[in-house]
């Protein structure tokens, strides 16, 4: 049996065939109906914690079937509850079908666990989420009871910018299995970490269950090489990328593949392009891979890895510990700083098992077809935070006694590689930066750059602005603000899609003080959605006049 996928949810998704086939369904009785041609579109549906996903065809179906009941029995769900199993689901109220999964993919996503419920019911597990069916006892109804499950499209990341996912705000299934997944990963990351001889830790990346369906990505990474190199050499910077790509590997950070691993079967390319800042006074070229970059219908990198739990949620309660201290101090931690032209970062020196280092192959920089691989965490790939926080999580846990005393306020303390801490007495200042440099320096970090609105002989900043999780740090006056760099727009500029999203896009919000003024352009944002025109096309008259005012009065 195939799957099938329905026309609203093609329409909404805005989902293009990449093939049509003719189909005549065999119906009960032995009757068939009339051959019709239906497209055939390559989806990917995933779990809620995205510890799965797979990829399916599914064929185009008008309507897939009616109403289909919810769990919503009070005694049902409390013995769900009390067993321990979480349906995503459990609401009433008449929403459609709109993805049939069929039986030839059925059972690769059963996991073998099925409970009897006291009630009758069978709830049984699949990799997607629990699924309920049966006949509840003592009634006669003919009705079904099912949880549908829930797809999701990677192709789709506009709606974030009005999900309540990026307040903290999920559904609390979703963040109970979130937190599942996340305590799986930090015990298999505790039990793998290894620790090298120079100090540096070794880590494996966090694979998702779907890792074993990440294509090699050869021919999209190629492709778009021979592009960049192109671009690079008209430009004249590609002697200068050449030379980052030299120093890398001089380092270590990066190795050639030998030739008689090329043919592994067991690969991934990275593609990745330089981003150029001449007035940076240390790295002026720097490489950026893209570990989101896939070929259509198939996972990325990012997609087959665990990445860990949204870190923007932890934001608010960093900000709220660091304003208990009437000091407040901020650091940025590093692993092992060495300069060579410029500060290689701590992601740099966060060293990756060997049996994963093919999954982060390469093209070198040049004409030739040169393949090479990181031997480093890379920035860029999704669970580069998720594998430093897991690094000094480790650390502290493991730290001296002597240093027990401040363990549980830096495990606090730290939001990937910045530290947002503080102490309420000037006289401890001195001390505490000097103990927390020695405990980080255990494990290879360096924490360095510290800035407080109190001087001390560590403090490389007491006066005028900086930058902390975002914000605005005042250090004179020891407040917070956030930082919004618009430019006044005049009435020439056109008003797009893109420029809107531009703009929203450049206030960073993590506390939620904005939101009052960041709804309406969010909103103005959807009705242009649903105008169905290209991102560059400039806006109908009412909404620009409506952006125009929003931007001016900020």
């Amino acid at each position: 049996m195939s799957s099938h996928i329905s026309d609203r949810t093609i329409r909404q998704l805005g989902l293009k065939p990449h093939r049509v086939e003719t189909i005549i369904n065999t119906l009960f009785g032995g009757s068939e109906t009339k051959p019709r041609e239906k497209g055939l579109y390559a989806i990917e549906i995933k779990a809620l914690d995205e510890s799965f996903s797979v990829c399916l065809e599914a064929l185009w179906e008008e309507k897939i079937c009616g109403f289909v009941p919810k769990v919503n029995d009070r005694i049902i769900l409390r013995e769900l509850k009390n067993r321990k199993i979480e349906i995503t689901d459990s609401v009433s109220g008449e929403y459609e079908i709109d993805l049939l999964i069929g039986a030839d993919l059925l059972r690769s996503l059963l996991t073998g666990e099925i409970v009897e419920l006291d009630c009758g019911l069978t709830a049984v597990h699949t990799k997607l989420g629990w699924t309920i069916m049966g006949k509840q006892k003592g009634t006669s109804s003919m009705g079904n009871v099912m949880t549908t499950l829930s797809m999701h499209c990677r192709s789709v990341n506009l709606t974030e910018m009005w999900d309540f996912e990026c307040l903290g705000i999920i559904d609390p299934s979703q963040s109970i299995c979130m937190k599942k997944a996340q305590s799986e990963h930090l015990n298999d990351f505790r039990e793998k970490i290894t620790i090298l001889p120079c100090e540096r830790y070794e880590v494996g990346l966090p694979r998702k269950s779907d890792f074993r369906n990440l294509p090699d990505n050869k021919e999209l990474s190629w492709e778009r090489h021979k592009k960049m190199v192109k671009r690079m050499k008209a430009r004249g910077f590609l002697c200068e990328y050449h030379e980052v790509s030299d120093d890398w590997e001089r380092l270590k950070i990066i190795e050639r593949v030998p030739e008689y691993e090329l043919k592994n079967e067991k690969c991934h390319y990275l593609p990745h392009r330089p981003v150029i800042k001449m007035q940076s006074e240390t790295i002026k070229i720097r490489p950026v891979f893209d570990a989101s970059a896939s070929e259509k219908g198939k996972p990325s990198l990012n997609h087959c890895l665990f990445k860990g739990i949204n870190l923007i949620e932890l934001i608010p309660d960093e900000i709220d510990r660091f304003r208990t201290y009437p000091i407040g101090l901020s650091g940025v931690c590093w692993l092992h700083c060495l300069l060579v032209c410029w500060t290689l970062s701590y992601w740099l020196m966060l060293s990756v098992a060997n049996q994963d280092r093919d999954f982060l192959r390469f093209f070198y920089p040049c004409v030739e077809e040169l393949v090479y691989r990181h031997c480093r965490v890379v920035f860029g790939v999704s669970c580069s935070p998720f594998l430093l926080n897991a690094s000094i999580l480790y650390l502290l846990d493991n730290s001296p006694p002597e240093f027990h005393d401040m363990v549980e306020n830096l495990k606090g303390s730290f939001y990937v590689d910045n530290c947002l801490t503080g102490v309420n007495d000037p006289c401890d200042q001195a001390s505490f930066i000097e103990r927390t440099q020695t405990l980080m320096s255990r494990g290879g970090f360096n924490l360095s750059g510290w800035v407080s609105n109190v001087a001390c002989e560590f403090i490389s900043k007491y006066s005028c602005e900086v930058s902390v999780l975002g914000l605005l740090w005042n250090l004179d006056a020891h407040k917070l603000r956030c930082s919004i760099d618009f430019e006044v727009l005049s009435y020439e500029t056109v008003i797009s899609k893109r420029l809107i999203l531009s703009l929203v896009q450049k206030i960073f919000d993590p506390m939620g003080i904005l939101c009052a003024v960041t709804f309406l352009p969010k909103i103005l944002l959807q009705d242009t959605w649903k105008l169905k025109v290209g991102s560059d096309i400039e806006m109908p008259p009412d909404v620009s006049k409506k952006f125009f005012q929003w931007v001016n009065e900020l």
